[in-house]
């Protein structure tokens, strides 16, 4: 699963083969992305901060694609609405960890989008530097037919 995802992250969102994007790991719960600081660097030296939201957005994305590719669901991901606190520079590689909060967060999204074929999804989306956080990104995605 984890090769899908990239290879759709290529080939169909071409910003992240510039943002050399990379999907570390997926657990069914739980998405980590590495974006290097070289091609995401600003002019401090440090992570963008567009690199930084974009590489959270992303993480939230690609787990609901490994979800509804898991459950053979067909669906449009897009994100709808997010709120980003950064909170220290990030002096290396970006780590974005996306977690779903519980298995029936996912399974009460599902129903609503078998019988209405729309549902949200609020994500969190971590950020660490040197082991400790330096962004939060609360993120709402839709999924829809």
């Amino acid at each position: 699963m984890i090769e899908l995802l990239q290879n759709t992250f290529y080939s169909d969102i071409p910003i992240t083969r510039a943002m050399n994007l990379q999907v570390l790991k997926y657990d069914g719960m739980s998405l980590t992305l590495r974006s290097p600081l070289v091609p995401n660097r600003n002019d401090k030296g440090t992570a963008f901060g567009g690199s930084l939201y974009s590489t959270a957005v992303l993480a939230g994305w690609g787990l609901l694609f490994l979800m509804t590719k898991e459950r053979h669901i067909q669906a449009d991901i897009m994100i709808h609405e997010s709120h980003t606190r950064f909170m220290r520079p990030v002096n290396g590689d970006i780590e974005a960890t996306c977690v779903f909060n519980s298995e029936e967060q996912i399974d009460r999204a599902l129903r609503l989008f078998s019988r209405k074929g729309l549902a949200r999804f609020h994500l969190n989306t971590t950020v660490t530097a040197d082991d400790n956080q330096a962004m939060l990104f609360e993120g709402s995605y839709a999924i829809a037919r």
